[in-house]
């Protein structure tokens, strides 16, 4: 990776960490954690749009990125209920 790639993702996390602060919030998966971690959607850490951000906590990022299957079974019922919300 080169120094300016570096550069890019660092400016793109920190511009996530202004954008989504965690503090009190709780994770946006089980509604239960203190959410601890940001997690992108489209796997692109650049892409901070509101769509692709989710604020979890490390269980359910975990589980995001393991391919869980809890994860999976009841994932489309919560971005439904979350994008009626919205």
């Amino acid at each position: 990776m080169s120094q300016e790639e570096k550069r890019r993702r660092l400016l793109a996390r920190k511009r996530c960490q202004q954008r989504y602060p965690l503090r009190g919030q709780l994770c946006q998966d089980c509604f239960y954690a203190p959410a601890r971690e940001r997690h992108h959607e489209d796997g692109n850490p650049s892409n901070n749009a509101a769509a692709n951000v989710r604020l979890v906590c490390v269980d359910c990022h975990g589980r995001v990125h393991s391919g869980d299957r809890w994860y999976a079974d009841r994932a489309p019922d919560r971005w439904a209920a979350r994008e009626c919300a919205a």
